[in-house]
């Protein structure tokens, strides 16, 4: 496993339908966590798994986040469960020079938060477009070209590459607004 992998998870039967899912967080011990949010059928059914009980797993996949996994400046930018690949990188290969934007609607919709102010300190924000949660590091709007100047250093800004997850709304929505204000293609990534 590496940072940014997926897998295939099955749970009634070997032959079942699958659903691909980003590994929250994979444990010395040998554990997995994944990160699910209860949206549709399948993921109703996996938040009622008992312990012990029988599940496929099939993987891992993909390569997300290969080209982060360096000291190069990077800004991930996630949205809602879409946190769940830089979870590891975050761990991992973090540098001084690594900002999160995580993006709810409410802050009890964001992971793992102390833990991630521990490690990223002041490069770590919570970006809220529902809720009027007050507190430092707290941003109580949607993400906007201004929110991303007044928070990274400005020679980031345009060098850093940017790391994108969230749902296909919310990924393209940021992606135009990086390409709108001259972040090159290839700097992004998602």
């Amino acid at each position: 496993y590496t940072p940014g992998q997926y897998y295939y998870i099955k749970i009634e039967k070997l032959f079942g339908e699958e659903h691909p899912f980003s590994l929250l967080e994979y444990k010395e011990n040998g554990d997995i966590v994944f990160g699910v949010k209860e949206i549709g059928k399948f993921s109703k059914k996996m938040a009622q798994l008992k312990k012990d009980q029988i599940v496929y797993i099939e993987g891992p996949y993909g390569e997300f986040t290969k080209e982060a996994q360096n000291q190069d400046p990077k800004v991930i930018i996630a949205g809602g469960i879409g946190f769940t690949p830089f979870y590891e990188l975050i761990k991992n290969h973090t540098t001084e020079n690594t900002f999160l934007f995580y993006c709810n609607r409410k802050i009890e919709e964001a992971l793992n938060i102390m833990e991630l102010k521990k490690i990223l300190k002041n490069r770590y924000f919570n970006v809220l477009d529902n809720d009027d949660t007050k507190g430092e590091s707290i941003i109580n709007k949607r993400l906007d070209m201004d929110v991303l100047k007044q928070n990274l250093p400005e020679k980031l800004v345009k060098n850093a590459n940017y790391f994108l997850c969230g749902s296909p709304f919310f990924i393209k929505a940021i992606y135009e607004l990086l390409q709108s204000n001259g972040i090159d293609k290839s700097k992004i990534f998602y």
